[in-house]
Parts: C-alpha cells; sequence; structure tokens
C-alpha cells in the first residue's frame, strides 16, 4: 500500500514536471503593457497541491490611456500605437528631409505646421493558456504558465478634425490627396502594413517556488506564504518596424532575457474566506534590437532612420491583492483581485556612423514609462463539492478590466475574459 502511494505520487510529480517543460515554450509575463498576462494567483488550495490549470480566452481592444492627465475621459483615451506619441506628419516630413528622403507633403499643405493626424485601432484576439505547478517536497515546487493566441489588430490613419477644417479635406480632391501622401509616406519609410495578423506565443517563464504552510498560526486558519525566482527566456512573437499594427506578445523591443521574485502570502480568515498578496519585481537585461532612430521630435514609429539601438530596461514593480470567498452556495464562490504595475522609464542609445545627424531619444524614454492598472473579477465552482474525489476540478469564469483610477497611464486599454478549468492534484 505504502509503495503504491509512494508510486502514484511520483508519476504525479513526474507528469507535471514533462507538462511544466513542454509548456516553457509559451509563457506569460508581467511586464507587457498591451496585455493583462497576470497569472491566476488563487487555485482553491495551498501550495502542498500540485495543480493544472486550462483555460481560453479572449482579448479586446485599441484604446490605450494616455500618459498625460486630461480633464474629461474621454481625453484621457488614445489608440495604442499613440502610447509613442501623437502623430504630426510634418514633423515627420521634415525628418525625411533631413536625412535625404522626399518629403511627402504637397508644397500647398507644407504651411500647416500642425498636421495632426490620430491613429485609431483595434485588436480582437483569442488562445489556450496552461499553467503548471507541481510541489516536489514540503516546500519547495516548481511551475510555468503558456500560452498562445491569434491575435488580429488594425490601424488607420484619420486626419483630426483640426487638420480637416485647415485643409479643407472634407471636399472628395482633397481627401484623395491626404489618402495618396499617407500611402508615400507609407512607401517612403518602408511600412508595409497597418494589419497585424499573427499565431504566436510568449515568453517562456519559468520558476521555482519556496514555501511554508502554517495552519492556526496567527490567529488564522492557514497561512501559505513563501517566494517564486523566476527567470524570462526570450522567445515571444515580436512587433514589426515595417508594420504599425504589431504588437510583442511577451517583452518589449524584440524582447530580452530577465528575471524576477516575487514574494506571496495567502491567509485563511475564516472558513471559506482567504484573502492573498503578491509582489513581483521584473527585471529585463539590457540588449540592442533594430528599430527605428528619431532624429528629431517625430512619433517613433515614424523615424526615417533604421538601426541598431540599445537599450536599458528598467525594472517593473507590481503588486497584486485579492479575497476569494468559497462556497457561497453549493460550491460557488467569488474573487476580486486588483493589480497595479509600474515600469519607469527606458533609456535608448544609438550611434549614426558616418553621419551629422543625432539621435534624440528624449520622446522615446518619455514614453516608454506606464503604470498599468487591472481590476478581476472571477466566478469559479468547486465541481467536487460535497464529494470525496482524489482531484478536485474547479472551473471558473475571469474578467480581467482596465482602469486608471489610482494613477494608470501609458498602457492599452485591452479586456480579458478567460473561461477555464483547475485541477488540484
Amino acid at each position: 500500500m505504502i509503495v503504491a502511494t509512494s508510486f502514484r505520487r511520483f508519476f504525479k510529480i513526474k507528469f507535471l514536471l514533462v507538462l511544466t517543460i513542454y509548456q516553457s515554450n509559451y509563457s506569460m509575463v508581467w511586464d507587457n503593457r498591451y496585455f493583462p498576462w497576470f497569472d491566476q494567483l488563487y487555485t482553491g488550495s495551498d501550495s502542498r497541491h500540485s495543480n493544472l490549470d486550462v483555460q481560453g480566452f479572449f482579448v479586446t481592444g485599441g484604446d490605450a490611456f494616455r500618459h498625460q492627465s486630461r480633464a474629461s475621459k474621454n481625453e484621457q483615451i488614445i489608440s495604442y500605437p499613440e502610447l509613442w506619441g501623437e502623430l504630426q506628419l510634418a514633423e515627420v516630413g521634415a525628418s525625411m528631409t533631413a536625412v535625404g528622403l522626399q518629403n511627402p507633403i504637397p508644397a500647398d499643405w507644407l504651411w500647416l505646421a500642425d498636421f495632426n493626424v490620430g491613429m485609431p485601432a483595434s485588436l480582437e484576439g483569442q488562445g489556450i493558456a496552461l499553467a503548471g505547478y507541481a510541489s516536489l517536497t514540503d516546500h519547495i515546487g516548481i511551475g510555468a504558465s503558456a500560452f498562445f493566441m491569434n491575435l488580429n489588430a488594425m490601424v488607420s490613419l484619420v486626419p483630426t478634425e483640426e487638420t480637416v477644417s485647415k485643409l479643407n479635406l472634407k471636399t472628395p480632391g482633397n481627401q484623395a490627396l491626404f489618402t495618396q501622401t499617407v500611402q508615400q509616406f507609407y512607401k517612403e519609410l518602408g511600412i508595409t502594413s497597418t494589419t497585424f495578423n499573427e499565431v504566436g506565443v510568449g515568453d517562456v517563464v519559468v520558476y521555482l517556488s519556496i514555501y511554508d504552510v502554517k495552519e492556526y498560526r496567527y490567529k488564522f486558519r492557514k497561512v501559505d506564504w513563501g517566494m517564486y525566482l523566476g527567470l524570462i527566456i526570450p522567445s515571444g512573437t515580436q512587433e514589426s518596424i515595417t508594420n504599425l499594427a504589431s504588437v510583442p506578445f511577451g517583452g518589449p523591443y524584440g524582447s530580452s532575457w530577465g528575471w524576477f521574485l516575487a514574494p506571496r502570502a495567502e491567509f485563511e480568515l475564516r472558513e471559506d474566506l482567504k484573502f492573498g498578496v503578491q509582489g513581483r519585481f521584473t527585471q529585463r537585461l539590457s540588449k540592442c534590437f533594430l528599430g527605428r532612430i528619431p532624429i528629431n521630435k517625430e512619433q517613433p514609429l515614424f523615424a526615417p532612420v533604421v538601426g541598431s539601438i540599445n537599450v536599458d530596461i528598467d525594472p517593473t514593480f507590481s503588486l497584486a491583492a485579492y479575497f476569494a470567498f468559497e462556497d457561497l452556495r453549493a460550491g460557488f464562490g467569488v474573487q476580486a483581485k486588483y493589480t497595479i504595475s509600474f515600469h519607469d522609464h527606458d533609456t535608448f542609445k544609438a550611434s549614426l556612423n558616418n553621419s551629422s545627424l543625432k539621435p534624440k531619444f528624449k520622446n522615446m524614454n518619455y514614453y516608454s514609462g506606464w503604470t498599468q492598472e487591472y481590476a478581476t473579477v472571477r466566478l469559479f465552482y468547486d465541481i467536487a463539492h460535497n464529494k470525496t474525489w482524489e482531484y478536485r476540478p474547479l472551473v471558473y469564469f475571469t474578467w480581467d478590466i482596465p482602469m486608471n483610477h489610482l494613477g494608470g497611464r501609458g498602457f492599452a486599454k485591452t479586456n480579458r475574459v478567460s473561461i477555464g478549468c483547475n485541477f488540484n492534484f
């Protein structure tokens, strides 16, 4: 009997180890400002139990919260390409002239110094996410989370009302000329697409969990606390400098190696009521990547110079807290969670050989910083309620909702809806 029990435990650990390694090909991170790639912090069990999580998810968005605070809610909303600043075609044209390219703006329109153009965008995606955790000893476990996604995104260039009025773009001839001008900008800058259709994966994340579980300590029914030590291996689908609609599935700038520390604790306050909190410090390593180099004030996505850029990536600080109300009625429960992440400004450097031009990264440095806020509502049901099953499946519905109530800025307003099942061993 003892041998059989030990064999079953060894088999389950072996199975989860293999699954974890397999999942490492696609993983979630906490430092992506376009998507809420957050861990499922509540599993219905403590760290002494292994678990497997399978979910299907949907993401939808296109808008973003701007960096600067504005008077009204509508004025705080931009599109996700505008996270790198507003588009002024006059500034882009001037930079193109400086590097020897033709300025596409017609001669009759060169007088307009503030040639403002909006960049409305949309994105829709569907994917499957997996997460595995294996408890190896009484105080050590390993795990990984994983996903792949099919994403469709689109960006358009639309003149602002002020530009329409000044250039009289409501007339068919001027509107056609504006369209031709935009297409010429694309051609000169090497922008080949404004739509992004991609099936891709995220960065690889593997972690070691060091934990301790105490029952009836410190006036709590149970305390489950510990630390995650994680490694981020760059493998995610990345944005393209020739596609305006592209976004990274993992880390930015071609992605880079990284690591994180995540202290965590969960307190069982009373029967069927838990409170949990997790902090995370994420650090990406410096790297060189091929990107667009601004030489003036032009929007970085339209910078005419392409070359090697060195980036020093600032750390990302995250904090998530939640309450889980279990068994409100016959196995049904609710979880409410709040997550905030802060990323300071990155630093960019580049050298332009055989040129009198100088890179000007002031705007890129500024727009690389962001603060991300999300509220999460989760409804779950314990299928094994009042049953003596060895494996306890927990089905759930989760909605990650973007917010900017406590200072959220500079991140995409992307909603994520998940439907999944968690199996505890």
